[in-house]
């Protein structure tokens, strides 16, 4: 018994969440002591007894019941310098909870004592409840604490031995102060009693000590057994420690498995339910609400497309975040807005020129920007407006309704689509709940964090699926696939779209498609020879290629041809002399200074 009882102790200091582990004492730190006293460290105080009384029993079904009344006596110096002492409660035994539950705190006469609890945890995981017990005076002389505290599921089954025990540390070794007696009764309930194995011992001393104590006698009191162990004097870090032994199956063991109560098996067919959901929701998507199938090849498109704005077009390309920015580039190569570079590090201002050629949600843009809309106003993009950002916004919003009155995107889903979101939320808050809740009462191990991860990620995928069910139409799949044309020529290398100039036999048969001499203001194609036509033709892809994303590299292309061409832009103004190489970082600062400009705007007005 007494080796089986050593390596618990050994293994349990090593490790295991030990009950009735104390920490220090602490109390609040007192103010700096007048210069007539010195005041020393709040450690420098000692305890002149503690006696601890167990009463183990059983629950209603059958698990172990623990009832602990700790009676400390503290005497502290006659100076200001403590007003209390922390107790630091294990909440878990052999990694599981012991539902702990605090009955009361109070000096001897049964006089209740202020306390402040909080629960900490330790680097190896152990966790605690810390009862702070400070009075709003200083502590002087000796002091009663008198902790009464109910735990359940506190037997230790043994790997080395086919017992289970009740082991305890009375008193801890984590303290820094000396005991001038320490003491502990075990009474066990007429209940359990008969189970007991006869075997008992006791230890006294630091951790790794395996000195017996100084007395342990038995005494059947009736149906009940009570156990009584002393350990008379001990230092600093010095405890004293019980194990008795009772038969195999005297306690229920607390069950940790994933069925141990209802929650984590909620959790879980919510999760399933989900995922049903979410392949509904999918299977729908894929046949019912997907998009009209479009072109079976995607062709390089050298033209902007045919009465669609940037607006429309982020939309289709699902890359509104930088259709506002694309935008204003239209404007500007298109001669109603000059791109004005002012001094300073990304100030910039854009200047009304004229307001021809213009669709309705073009001019209502133009508007926002230059009320009034009187040529040769300006605006700083500097300057945040809130009343700019929010107006920004709504234009944004209100493309998703001309898009489908324009017959690009048709609404479908109904009621249900209706039905698989709300299938997508009950589902995710249901696994959500039970999964929470196996947390919480700390069964199933690592299956909750599983489950939960299994139902949110199917709620998220239904929702997604979902969420906006406006699937293109013939017409919308075909401009689609033109702007991912457009997007094609525009990556492609210089020799690959000079190709396409001249050989762009198939793209004609979009209605997408302008007339070129429509764009270049002559008759043909443009004559890849002649770079001014080129470049006429390459400044109109611009707000096309910050709608991709490639400005950088199309800002550089044209930054080559305008030097080829011995010209400028007439739309962009810098604040030093044309260099293509300049212009091509300012460009790409404009578009990134824009774009965090109205869209910090709409910001500070959400805010």
């Amino acid at each position: 018994m007494r080796r089986a009882v050593i390596s618990l102790f050994t293994a349990i200091l090593g490790g295991l969440a030990v009950l009735g582990l104390s920490v220090p004492s602490l109390a609040a730190a007192a103010p700096a002591a007048p210069p007539s006293i010195v005041s020393a460290g709040t450690d420098d105080f000692t305890f002149d007894s503690w006696h601890s009384e167990f009463e183990l029993a059983l629950t209603t079904d059958g698990h172990s019941r623990l009832t602990t009344t700790e009676t400390i006596v503290a005497r502290f110096p006659e100076t200001d310098q403590n007003r209390g002492i922390l107790r630091a409660i294990p909440t878990h035994y052999d990694g599981h909870p012991t539902d702990l539950e605090l009955v009361s705190v109070t000096d001897e006469n049964g006089r209740n004592r202020g306390i402040d609890t909080t629960t900490t945890s330790e680097d190896g995981g152990d966790e605690f409840l810390e009862v702070t017990i400070a009075a709003d005076d200083y502590a002087h002389g000796a002091q009663t604490y008198v902790i009464t505290y109910k735990q359940v599921d506190v037997a230790l089954e043994p790997e080395d031995a086919p017992i289970q025990e009740f082991y305890r540390e009375v008193n801890g070794t984590g303290w820094a102060q000396p005991f001038g007696d320490v003491s502990a009764t075990l009474t066990v309930d007429p209940d359990v009693a008969p189970r007991l194995t006869g075997e008992a011992a006791c230890y006294q001393g630091t951790s790794d000590s395996s000195e017996t104590c100084a007395s342990l006698s038995t005494d059947a009191a009736g149906e009940a057994v009570t156990i009584e162990i002393t350990a008379g004097a001990l230092g600093p870090a010095e405890g004293l420690t019980l194990a008795v032994g009772f038969e195999p199956g005297t306690f229920v063991p607390r069950d940790q498995s994933f069925t141990a109560n209802p929650l984590p098996g909620i959790g879980l067919a919510a999760a399933l339910f989900g995922l049903i959901v979410a392949g509904l929701a999918i299977v729908a998507r894929a046949t019912r609400w997907r998009n009209a199938p479009g072109r079976p090849t995607i062709i390089a498109e050298y033209l902007p497309p045919k009465g669609v704005n940037l607006l429309v077009a982020g939309n289709v390309t699902r890359t509104s975040g930088k259709a506002m920015t694309a935008q204003f580039l239209s404007f500007a190569v298109r001669g109603n807005v000059r791109v004005l570079e002012d001094e300073g590090k990304k100030h910039y201002m854009l200047e009304l020129q004229h307001t021809r050629d213009l669709d309705t949600s073009e001019q209502a843009v133009l508007r926002l920007l230059f009320p009034g809309l009187h040529a040769g106003r300006s605006r700083d993009l500097t300057t945040k407006d809130t009343t700019l950002g929010t107006g920004l916004t709504k234009q944004l919003q209100a493309v998703l309704k001309q898009v489908l009155a324009d017959g690009l995107r048709v609404e479908k889903g109904g009621r249900p689509r209706r039905w698989l979101i709300a299938g997508a939320v009950f589902t995710g808050i249901l696994t959500l709940v039970g999964c929470v809740g196996a947390f919480i009462t700390e069964v199933g191990g690592g299956w909750p964090v599983l489950v939960l991860v299994l139902g949110i990620a199917a709620s998220v995928t239904t929702l997604t699926a979902v969420a906006s069910v406006r699937p293109f139409t013939a017409a919308g799949a075909e401009l689609r696939d033109y702007l991912a044309g457009v997007k094609l020529y525009i990556d492609t290398a210089e020799a690959d779209r000079l190709r396409v100039l001249q050989s762009p036999v198939g793209a004609l048969r979009s209605p997408y498609r302008p007339d070129p001499a429509s764009v270049l203001g002559r008759p043909g194609l443009p004559d890849p020879g002649q770079p001014g036509q080129v470049l006429k033709l390459y400044e109109r892809l611009l707000p096309f290629a910050v709608l991709f994303g490639q400005e950088k590299e199309w800002s550089r292309v044209l930054g080559e041809y305008y030097a080829r061409s011995n010209a400028q832009p007439d739309w962009y103004a810098g604040n030093a002399p044309f260099n293509p190489v300049w212009f091509a970082a300012g460009l790409s600062s404009f578009t990134s200074s824009t774009s965090a400009s109205w869209s910090g705007s709409a910001s500070s007005s959400s805010s």
